[in-house]
């Protein structure tokens, strides 16, 4: 007698509850299949005589090629909109500033240059901290603390904070050179990174990532290189607003200390490493959802995945895996997605995933 899951029955073998999952497991694939032909010809445009209209009359399905539209901003932890027909699990560099306009946007930033030839500037969609000719000290500070500018105290969530810094020194008779990024309410500066360097020549890349706890009120740095500080304790700020300061000592010959910053930012609701997108309404059905299929077309670079639906509107959300079958314990009418991309350590760079194209197909029994 054939066992639960092996479909090679005869007459008089007993059909179990398995054996239904492994044969509709077996449309999972199938369908896959047929959804890249859906999603190929949304984006395409549908040319055809169907129903009059040219669009297909699909039943128990949800397709959608445009995944930014479907973004809960309520309860989603990263958002991207910058791609028109995908989300990207990435820096969303609008949280701080994109920079391509090469011009400080005073509606961010407040930025201050002393000693020597400071100067704070824009260009390359980088925020330039240059400091030159300082006798005895040359500074360059920015802080992102005006009216346009992210609170991250105000957020009810954990952030975090991207950041990769080119740096380049020239010239001859640098004493130090040092970078440093603060939380602050332009009062109270919190160091929770810094680099120093001590050689006049020479070039290099680093990646910082800031998180901030907004519930212990504590700023923590991942770095590539520089000191990190831990658990640094930011609850005395008014606000927490992101600074960055370049200073340059003992300049006594011509050397020039050129720090471009490249920032880009998270929301987080999970783990140090976790990273959430969580979509609004999907779908309504007509009858209780007991069942359904996730396809989804995506491109990852880092982490891993792990995919959740849920049945009732979000109240409770179930794991799933991709192209098969799942049946509900929590049922309802109303679908929704869950995908928390997670990193295999605390990364100095982001997590990257594309998210193009998904469908769900439900109540297939």
């Amino acid at each position: 007698m054939a066992t639960e899951g092996d479909l090679n029955k005869i007459n008089g073998d007993i059909l179990y509850s398995g054996d239904i999952t492994a044969i509709v497991n077996m449309q999972g694939q199938m369908f896959k299949n047929q959804a890249q032909a859906l999603f190929n010809a949304s984006r395409i445009g549908w040319d055809a005589d169907l129903n009059g209209t040219g669009v297909p009359d699909y039943k128990k399905l949800y397709v959608t090629i445009d995944p930014d539209g479907d973004i809960d901003a309520g309860n989603s932890s990263v958002i991207n909109t910058e791609g028109v027909d995908y989300i990207v699990f990435e820096g969303f560099d609008e949280t701080v500033d994109n920079f391509n306009d090469n011009s400080i946007d005073t509606n961010i930033w407040t930025v201050a240059q002393t000693g020597g030839t400071a100067l704070v500037s824009e260009a390359g969609e980088k925020l330039i901290l240059y400091a030159a000719g300082g006798t005895p000290v040359s500074t360059a500070t920015a802080i992102a603390d005006q009216g346009s500018a992210t609170d991250y105290k105000t957020l009810s969530k954990d952030s975090s904070i991207y950041l990769k810094i080119d740096w380049v020194a020239t010239g001859t008779s640098l004493s130090t050179s040092e970078i440093s990024i603060f939380i602050s309410d332009g009062t109270n500066h919190y160091e929770v990174w810094e680099q120093t360097y001590v050689n006049a020549g020479g070039s290099g890349s680093t990646y910082v990532r800031i998180r901030i706890d907004n519930s212990a009120e504590t700023a923590t740095a991942y770095s590539s290189a520089g000191t990190d500080k831990s658990a640094v304790d930011i609850s005395g700020g008014a606000n927490w607003y992101i600074r960055f300061l370049s200073t340059q000592n003992n300049n006594t010959g011509g050397a020039v200390m050129t720090f471009n910053i490249d920032t880009y930012g998270h929301n987080l609701n999970g783990g140090a490493n976790e990273e959430t997108y969580q979509s609004g309404l999907l779908e309504t059905a007509s009858a209780t959802v007991t069942n359904a299929i996730l396809v989804l077309n995506e491109d990852l670079n880092g982490g891993s995945n792990v995919y959740s639906l849920s049945a009732d509107n979000g109240a409770n959300f179930e794991t799933v895996t991709l192209n098969q079958i799942h049946n509900f314990t929590n049922t309802g009418t109303q679908l929704k997605l869950k995908i928390v991309n997670t990193g295999a350590s605390a990364q100095e760079q982001p997590i990257e995933a594309d998210m193009y194209e998904f469908a769900i197909l439900y109540n297939l029994y």
